[in-house]
């Protein structure tokens, strides 16, 4: 199959089969659902199928055999509940003939785990995006945007792309417009709200008191509202816990639960008759947002609300301000302060205002409630850029080194991946700030001045080479050099953690470096050290304006 590059983006001729591997969880599945929709919009002719653990796919089967024509389901547990290993690798190879035998000519892994890089290699396809391993058994990551996702992603929460975003760029397509869909009723009806308070780990989601006061205040607000809690058969116990609170019972007769009744297909099926969705960032917003339905999410804990929320026009998302949000899985935490930030006060505001269709006015929430509810969160609305990249966009937010960071890389990535430049507020830092972003720039400086070192060591090697006698003991003592270059590069990552993720980058295309001689290996590492040099550049030059526009108002600020 012939495959070209227009700029980032990749075309293919029509009528051809691809595979996506998906191993990981429901909510995860969703959004590779919403990502595959948007590329069959794209690419109608263009036949999916699917891969993914048999766990997580059971339970929304039957709505994902409506985007795929194939869903394959591996089951770990019918595997390895086997008397020998000969039998556990029959069934394994049984898989695989089976995958085998559909002809794929792409096979795409969206997922970072060894089973879905040995899935990936073992399907026999002319093309491979995503991670998999070599003959040598090296792990292999060529394409652009898996590199990218393996530093700014896995390892990083600096990440201000949607992965759906980044997963359809990945499959070679582009989202259409996003629908608008506002609260409608009519008169005398109620407006009902779905609500899932619960998520996969308790770090991610509330206690369910703080739901309880969340529920008092909204249906106390909004006589005209009823609030159906869905969730699975293990948090029956807390939705009876919920339900059954004293300071509710005068809304008992507003407050319901599907709670352990509804299947997963069962409740998407129903959700048209739900006029938003209240939650945290969990695999059921990202079956509302399926469904087009106005969403209000709460990511607690290790979310990454730039990264995962749900897909929508208008959607809210209020973050804690707490410095360690997000965290990672691996950190231990026994306070989650994070869940202190938003109050319940201001959570419920935020779903009265989705309600009323009417816009988040942070000078009207500060006259309502004071400073002190209203500065405890950052609160985004969801938008599409021209790019028709899905962005969360700030009605107010803390201005840290992070944030500019984030905005910054995010300037440069577009650019790189959509050949666009995205239109970016030149923020107003404080004075911390600022000696942070100086300290960036440093190392940013120092970073490029290695990166221009390697590109004369290789132009070096290149030169050697093509000389009429080269002397094998000179290009190894310029390779030492080039190696040496790599460590102190890495050293950046420890003295600014903020470029980590762009170092870690850069690594992974050097690793990943094409070519079979060793004029062919170096003219391609000089290339990877040239775009960090651009990179670089790119960076320092932004960072240059926000740092200069600082002192400006500052010194203007301090003239008065």
């Amino acid at each position: 199959m012939q495959i070209l590059r227009q700029g980032s983006r990749m075309k293919t001729n029509m009528n051809k089969n691809f595979v996506i591997i998906q191993m990981a969880r429901t909510g995860d599945l969703i959004q590779t659902l919403s990502a595959a929709n948007a590329f069959k919009a794209n690419h109608p002719d263009i036949n999916l199928s699917l891969v993914a653990r048999e766990r997580y796919a059971a339970p929304i089967k039957s709505i994902l055999e409506k985007t795929f024509s194939r869903v394959f389901t591996l089951s770990k547990k019918s595997i390895f509940n086997s008397s020998t290993t000969e039998e556990i690798v029959n069934k394994v190879d049984d898989f695989l003939t089976v995958l085998n035998c559909q002809s794929f000519d792409v096979a795409l892994n969206l997922s970072f785990c060894k089973t879905s890089f040995y899935i990936t290699t073992l399907i026999n396809t002319p093309h491979k995006l995503g991670n998999y391993y070599s003959s040598k058994h090296e792990l292999v990551t060529k394409d652009l945007f898996t590199q990218y996702l393996s530093s700014f992603v896995v390892n990083s929460s600096i990440n201000s792309f949607n992965i759906n975003d980044i997963w359809l760029a990945l499959m070679g397509g582009r989202r259409a417009q996003l629908p608008e869909r506002k609260v409608e009723t009519k008169e005398g009806n109620f407006k009902e709200i779905l609500l899932h308070p619960f998520a996969s780990q308790e770090r991610k989601h509330w206690k369910t008191g703080k739901w309880v006061e969340v529920i008092y205040l909204t249906l106390k607000n909004n006589q005209d509202t009823r609030i159906t809690i869905c969730g699975s058969k293990e948090d029956q116990p807390q939705v009876h816990q919920i339900i059954n609170d004293p300071i509710l019972k005068l809304f008992k007769n507003r407050l319901s639960s599907v709670a352990g009744i509804l299947t997963i297909s069962e409740l998407h099926e129903k959700m048209d008759r739900y006029n938003i969705f209240v939650g945290h960032d969990s695999m059921v917003s990202h079956l509302a947002s399926l469904k087009n339905i106005p969403t209000v999410t709460f990511p607690v804990g290790s979310v990454r609300p730039h990264e995962t929320a749900p897909l929508g026009v208008n959607t809210i998302v209020a973050t804690p301000k707490t410095s360690c949000f997000p965290c990672y899985v691996s950190d231990s935490c026994q306070d989650f302060d994070c869940h202190k930030d938003i109050s319940h006060q201001l959570a419920s505001e935020l779903i009265t205002i989705q309600l009323r269709n009417k816009k988040v006015d942070m000078n009207e929430i500060i006259t309502k409630h004071g400073h002190y509810h209203a500065a405890s969160a950052n609160i985004y609305i969801g938008k599409q850029n021209p790019d028709g990249l899905y962005q969360l966009v700030p009605t107010q937010e803390t201005i840290s080194t992070k944030t500019i960071m984030r905005d910054l890389y995010q300037i440069l990535w577009t650019y790189k991946f959509f050949e666009s430049s995205p239109r970016v507020s030149n923020p107003i830092v404080s004075q911390s700030a600022l000696n942070e972003l100086s300290t960036i720039k440093s190392n940013l400086h120092n970073l490029f001045e290695l990166s221009e070192f390697a590109k004369k060591y290789c132009t070096y090697i290149l030169q050697e080479i093509n000389s009429e006698s080269p002397n094998i003991t000179n290009i190894n003592d310029l390779s030492a050099k080039i190696d040496e270059i790599d460590r102190l590069s890495n050293m950046i990552k420890k003295a600014s953690p903020e470029l980590g993720p762009l170092v870690s980058f850069y690594e992974i295309q050097k690793a990943n470096t094409s070519g079979t001689t060793i004029v062919e290996i170096t003219e391609n590492t000089y290339l990877v050290y040239h775009d960090i040099s651009v990179s670089c550049s790119v960076l320092d030059e932004l960072l240059d304006k926000i740092i200069n526009t600082s002192n400006k108002n500052k010194n203007i600020h301090q003239g008065r």
